[in-house]
């Protein structure tokens, strides 16, 4: 029987290679799709193959250290907007919310009642 080194079973370095990535969705599609980017060029953008792009994309990839900086700093967006937002969209409630966060006072208040009074179910009592 072959005595296997840990350090050099694929499997035991495939799982190494990608427990420091962060697996999370995002409208990164919808953010180039939106800036009229190519595959290639944000690729050249970020700093990175177009490969990395597609599978960033496909959910294929995780994403590792400052690489969703990189790619909310190359698309001109914010990292929460990346994360949550699909520009794409017409009807999206991000931009309302960015403006609503603005505001101060009597104004924010009525907002905020306005927005619980839709979202929250009546309480019966």
């Amino acid at each position: 029987m072959a005595n296997r080194s840990p350090n050099l079973d694929p499997v035991g370095m495939a799982k190494k290679r990608h427990e420091n990535e962060i697996r999370v969705a995002t409208f990164l599609k919808q953010w180039r799709d939106h800036r009229h980017l190519t595959q290639e060029k944000l690729a050249e953008k970020v700093g990175v193959s177009t490969s990395a792009i597609s599978q960033w994309e496909s959910g294929q990839l995780g994403f590792r250290g400052a690489s969703l900086a990189k790619l909310a700093d190359a698309l001109d967006c914010t990292l929460p907007e990346l994360l949550t937002y699909d520009p794409t969209r017409e009807d999206s409630f991000w931009p309302l919310f960015q403006k609503a966060e603005k505001l101060g006072g009597a104004a924010r208040r009525h907002i905020w009642q306005i927005m619980k009074a839709a979202l929250e179910p009546p309480t019966n009592g």
